[in-house]
């Protein structure tokens, strides 16, 4: 049976070891970009899963470190564009009492 692309087993053991060894410097800068742990290792583990998937499209020689920041950079400006495109809303029923006024 044909193995998928994006099985671990398809990927260079050091590849993942290489990407991983990142992990620390992702998230820092993950979190400077989100202000906010629970979305910065969210944006993380996008990031890092995006790079296992499409390790093909990394090119032997490029600087690994710039290819992984810019995966996290658009997976960032993607999901701030996604959210400002359908921001939460909150359904009111008018049955909750308003708040207290000072």
């Amino acid at each position: 049976m044909p193995r998928r692309v994006d099985e671990p087993e398809a990927r260079p053991k050091a590849f993942d070891d290489l990407v991983l060894g990142h992990l620390d410097m992702l998230y820092a800068v993950a979190l400077r970009l989100t202000r906010n742990p629970t979305e910065a290792q969210d944006l993380t583990q996008t990031t890092i899963l995006k790079a296992l998937r499409f390790h093909e499209q990394f090119k032997e020689g490029t600087y690994i470190k710039a290819w992984l920041l810019t995966i996290l950079r658009n997976t960032f400006i993607n999901d701030y564009r996604r959210k400002v495109r359908h921001p939460t809303f909150v359904e009111l029923s008018g049955t909750e009492p308003a708040p207290p006024t000072s």
